[in-house]
């Protein structure tokens, strides 16, 4: 940081950091996940579920615009996320419920009616998610990577 010469130049670099504060994922944090090729937010309805597969609560891409349908809760077990070894769970904040894919008694994973893709649902127990927690996390990384390059560059800029 170069040296401050006024305290309006102290207050100006202290909002600074409490802003990029307020950007860090937090246990907790609540986000909308958008879809970049069709730029919809991934979204559930509490108690709308598949009437085939795993008859959970179903997951869908929904509206263009981030509504309390696509809302949901980040949660890990330490205060801040870290670039690696974070373990995240998604949970829907309408209905309390976690993001997952699951699969039946033989361990196939159940196909969506609509494209035979895997199946993603809503469910209230976390078991049988470890391979998209996995997707997830790739992910997630991916994003906080980015944010935290963007920072690098910013401060080497200075």
């Amino acid at each position: 940081m170069k040296n401050v010469n006024s305290i309006n130049e102290l207050i100006k670099r202290f909002e600074e950091i409490v802003l990029e504060e307020s950007n860090l994922i937090r246990n907790g944090s609540i986000v909308a996940l958008k879809h970049v090729a069709t730029g919809k937010y991934l979204s559930s309805i509490k108690n709308l579920c598949y009437t085939t597969g795993s008859q959970k609560q179903l997951v869908f891409v929904g509206s263009s615009e981030p509504i309390p349908n696509s809302l949901w809760s980040i949660e890990f077990s330490d205060e801040l996320a870290n670039y690696t070894d974070n373990s995240i769970k998604l949970r829907h904040v309408e209905s309390e419920k976690f993001l997952g894919i699951y699969f039946n008694y033989r361990r196939d994973y159940y196909k969506s009616p609509l494209n035979n893709y895997t199946e993603v649902g809503c469910r209230v127990l976390i078991n049988q998610m470890a391979k998209l927690n996995f997707y997830v996390v790739m992910i997630f990384n991916l994003l906080l990577g980015t944010i935290l390059f963007k920072k690098l560059f910013a401060i080497m800029k200075d």
